[in-house]
């Protein structure tokens, strides 16, 4: 059955683009794939069966699926091309997010209290507090050189 999937699709890598080959709605041979999900990813509809395009990219270029989650690099969730996807455990998948809707700074690992700016940081589902800061800057400063120790490739970066 997934090999039919590589016999109605094209992937091209270096831009990330699906585009239709043998599709059973033939109007649609030619065009690129690909519809927003509720979470902001990119997903197609292929014998009847879903897929986020990010892990369809991996099993046409892999030949298997992903047995991990598929990580975008630059925190993109719609850039497909398979330089910016990544193998990546639900700790380094959530490490490469950037801050939650819910933090009133809009900087990942601070947050304001008593006054100052403090820094946290999570490792092996432990909260890590780095410290107290005068300035937004400085508390933002400390999480991203302990991100980048505890966390590498996968730290989250802007």
């Amino acid at each position: 059955m997934t090999d039919d999937i590589k016999h109605r699709i094209k992937y091209e890598p270096e831009t990330g683009i699906f585009v239709w080959v043998d599709c059973k709605k033939k109007s649609l041979n030619g065009k690129n794939l690909g519809v927003y999900d509720k979470d902001g990813y990119l997903t197609a509809k292929i014998n009847q069966i879903r897929y986020r395009l990010h892990r369809l990219a991996w099993f046409v270029c892999y030949g298997k699926w992903p047995s991990q989650q598929i990580d975008h690099i630059n925190g993109i969730k719609d850039d497909n091309r398979l330089c910016n996807l990544r193998l990546a455990n639900n700790s380094e998948n959530n490490c490469n997010r950037p801050a939650q809707s819910n933090n009133l700074l809009g900087v990942r690992g601070v947050r304001f209290n008593n006054n100052r700016y403090q820094a946290l940081i999570c490792k092996d589902k432990k909260q890590i507090v780095l410290g107290s800061f005068k300035t937004l800057m400085e508390a933002q400063h400390a999480y991203q050189t302990v991100a980048k120790e505890l966390h590498g490739d996968y730290r989250y970066v802007k």
